[in-house]
C-alpha cells in the first residue's frame, strides 16, 4: 500500500491558482456524483480512501463527505474556493497535485505526470511542485500495487472518458 503520509509531506501543493482563472476542474464532478450543493470531488487513489477516512474517524481531520462510484472513492473539496479552504493541509493526491496529473496506464499500471494543455495553469506550474511531483510518481512506479493501479486506471478512464489534450511531463 501506499504511504500517504509521506506523499502529503513530499506534495507542498503550492498551485492554488483555479479560483483566479474562475474555473474549478473538481466542481465538474458534482453532476456525475449527485451532489446538490456547489461543492467539488476529486477521486482517490487507491488506498488513499482508507487513508484520509482513518484521519477523519481518528479526529485528526474535518469531516468531508466521501462517495464510492463506478468503483472510485471521491472526498469533497473545496469546490476552488482555496483562499477559505479548510481542508487545504488535508488534501488529497489529486488536490496537491493540481493542474497537474498522475496518469495510469490501463494496461501496464505505470504511471506516468502529465498536465493538461487547456488548463490555463499549466504554464504557471513552480519548479518545487514539478520536482515534488517526478519524486511522488517514481516511488508510486516502485512500490505501487500494479493490479490495484490498473484497476484504477480503467475506472478513471470510464468515469471521465479518455484522457485528451494532455501532455507528458518529462
Amino acid at each position: 500500500m501506499l504511504n500517504y503520509n509521506w506523499i502529503y509531506e513530499n506534495l507542498s501543493g503550492e498551485m492554488a491558482g483555479c479560483q483566479h482563472y474562475k474555473k474549478c476542474w473538481c466542481k465538474k464532478t458534482i453532476k456525475e456524483l449527485g451532489w446538490a450543493d456547489d461543492q467539488g470531488g476529486v477521486p482517490l487513489f487507491p488506498g488513499e480512501f482508507e487513508h484520509l477516512k482513518k484521519l477523519q474517524d481518528d479526529g485528526h481531520t474535518p469531516n468531508r463527505r466521501f462517495t464510492y462510484k463506478n468503483g472510485l472513492w471521491f472526498i469533497e473539496t473545496c469546490g476552488g474556493n482555496h483562499k477559505q479552504c479548510m481542508y487545504r493541509e488535508h488534501r488529497s493526491m489529486m488536490c496537491r497535485l493540481f493542474p497537474l496529473q498522475i496518469v495510469v496506464d490501463d494496461k501496464t499500471g505505470l504511471c506516468t505526470l502529465m498536465i493538461s494543455q487547456e488548463c490555463p495553469l499549466c504554464y504557471k506550474v513552480p519548479e518545487k511542485t514539478l520536482k515534488e511531483a517526478k519524486v511522488v510518481v517514481k516511488m508510486i512506479n516502485i512500490i505501487g500495487n500494479v493490479g490495484d493501479l490498473k484497476k484504477f486506471a480503467k475506472r478513471m478512464n470510464a468515469f471521465y472518458g479518455k484522457i485528451n489534450n494532455f501532455k507528458e511531463i518529462k
